[in-house]
């Protein structure tokens, strides 16, 4: 067995390339000693636990190596925390792209693509990334993604506190006008809507859409009518009608405190003269369930007959 010797300081915390351990004097036999890992081809790192990296941190290794490409398409949404519909696995391939003028990437783990001189490019943890706008458009241009997962990513990418303004994702797809996905694009954009906080209140949305439902307003603050006091931060609003819907995951339900306040603004908004609609995942997504939370607002907001 190939004789342990201790890493450089510069070597012992980071990932880092074959050819920058040889420069620093590190032997073959050392570079395949097991306390290593191979992240990457041609990278290794300090550790023994061969699935133990991360999405991350197989993308540090891998842009060692890479030197002037990013991140694309899915492993960029992933990497900008953006929502698309299934966990990362260790087996999935890095999206990588590079400059259509130079080689296609054929390499272990990765998966290559060109074009990234019309791309804008950002940077998350010292990792070069397409821009969320870019990579929204790449998904559907790939049909990664059918319309409503197009929404729920578009609706992240644009939202009013953390993204980028809908005009700039309506400017890059201009840039596609004519090509692959164009259609799609153009189909989900005017859908869009800055203000809705989570994949499922977009799905949400839309599911009140194709019932027949006026949109309503979201995430907004209510007031009390008579004192002007905050009542509530509510998912959706018909305000003329005086009607609010709420979506409660998970943890509304586990979380004790989260319960305690549901319960004391839901009694606040009624107390006001608001009808409150609770919705679920079922309420909202399992039929004929969701059938019977459409009947219902249509009853809440009037529509019954008309």
């Amino acid at each position: 067995m190939p004789r342990h010797v201790p890493l450089p300081p510069e070597l012992s915390r980071r990932p880092f390339t074959v050819a920058q351990a040889r420069a620093l004097g590190l032997s073959e036999g050392r570079l395949r000693h097991r306390s290593l890992t191979r992240p990457a081809y041609g990278v290794r790192q300090a550790g023994t636990d061969p699935h133990g990296a991360g999405l991350t941190q197989r993308a540090e290794a891998t842009q060692l190596v890479l030197p002037g490409s990013a991140f694309s398409n899915l492993t960029a949404a992933r990497l900008l925390g953006l929502p698309v519909p299934h966990r990362w696995v260790a087996t999935e391939p890095l999206d990588v792209m590079s400059l259509t003028t130079a080689p296609t990437i054929r390499r272990a783990g990765c998966s290559g693509h060109r074009g990234l001189e019309s791309r804008r490019i950002v940077a998350r943890n010292g990792l070069r990334i397409v821009s969320p706008e870019d990579t929204w458009c790449d998904l559907a241009a790939k049909g990664a993604l059918d319309l409503d997962g197009l929404i729920v990513l578009g609706d992240a990418v644009v939202h009013y506190r953390r993204g980028i303004p809908l005009a700039q994702l309506a400017e890059a797809v201009s840039r596609r006008r004519g090509g692959r996905g164009s259609r799609l694009m153009a189909e989900a954009l005017p859908q869009l809507r800055p203000r809705n906080n989570s994949p499922m209140e977009t799905r949400t949305r839309l599911f009140f859409l194709r019932g027949g439902l006026p949109e309503p307003e979201l995430n907004v603050v209510i007031n009390d009518r008579d004192s002007g006091q905050w009542l509530s931060d509510s998912d959706f609003v018909w305000r003329e009608q005086r009607v609010v819907a709420e979506f409660d995951g998970d943890h509304h339900r586990t979380d004790r405190q989260q319960w305690q306040n549901d319960v004391a603004r839901r009694e606040n908004l009624e107390d006001d003269g608001w009808a409150f609609v609770q919705l679920t995942y079922a309420s909202v997504m399992v039929y004929p369930r969701n059938q019977a939370t459409i009947h219902r607002l249509r009853g809440l907001l009037g529509l019954i007959g008309s």
